[in-house]
């Protein structure tokens, strides 16, 4: 009993110490770094307090939806008028079962969660991976796009670069984890605003993984 209760003392150490003392650190890592490539990029709290900043009424498209929580915050804070949401709903890793609560059918689960707002014409959902939906929209047709889909850097580049030429001139190119744990998501990103004329104006301090908004420089 003794040795069990022991144990359970030394796992809650180490998981404190993973959770707070190692996430904190990269975290702070992180924020320094940012400022440091982007110091005019303005600070923001989190990425709720950051979908804010998207224009209302808008036409946004998010590109990795998994079960759609992101997608609710999205209609709800920003109330687009029209909001597609783009996934291949891929194959579950093995390794990550609990991390899906035993939703293996997600496209159908998110058709479910939001079937009013498609109802009203008002969302749309496609099946597809990224490259395939490209073909789908006109360029210059969405204000807003929310990135979070494959986090390796070929895809994060493909999408960013291609992705951009269906922004309107005064729209926004945004996403998640720009971050230690994904420095594909980082290398595409810099590389992106490096070779076009875009600047990182908005990024998120207080998330483990920050999310980030880019515009076309004036």
């Amino acid at each position: 009993m003794k040795n069990q209760c022991f144990i359970e003392l030394i796992i809650k150490i180490i998981d404190f110490f993973n959770n707070y003392i190692i996430i904190g650190y990269f975290m702070l890592k992180n924020n320094i770094e940012l400022f440091l490539k982007h110091k005019n990029s303005k600070k923001i709290k989190n990425r709720i307090d950051l979908l804010n900043k998207f224009p209302k009424n808008s036409i946004g498209l998010e590109l990795g939806v998994h079960l759609g929580d992101f997608s609710d915050n999205i209609l709800q804070i920003v109330n687009p008028k029209e909001f597609h949401l783009i996934d291949s709903w891929g194959c579950i890793p093995l390794n990550k079962p609990a991390a899906y609560s035993g939703i293996y059918n997600r496209d159908l689960f998110v058709k479910k969660r939001f079937a009013s707002s498609i109802k009203k014409n008002k969302l749309f959902i496609h099946k597809n991976y990224s490259h395939e939906a490209l073909n789908f929209f006109q360029n210059n047709y969405f204000d807003w796009i929310y990135i979070d889909a494959n986090h390796d850097y070929d895809f994060v580049k493909f999408d960013i670069y291609n992705w951009s030429n269906k922004i309107k001139n005064d729209g926004l190119i945004c996403g998640h984890d720009y971050c230690w744990k994904s420095n594909g998501v980082v290398k595409a990103v810099d590389e992106f605003i490096n070779d076009k004329n875009w600047q990182l104006i908005y990024h998120t301090v207080y998330d483990k993984f920050p999310s980030w908004i880019l515009k076309k420089k004036i």
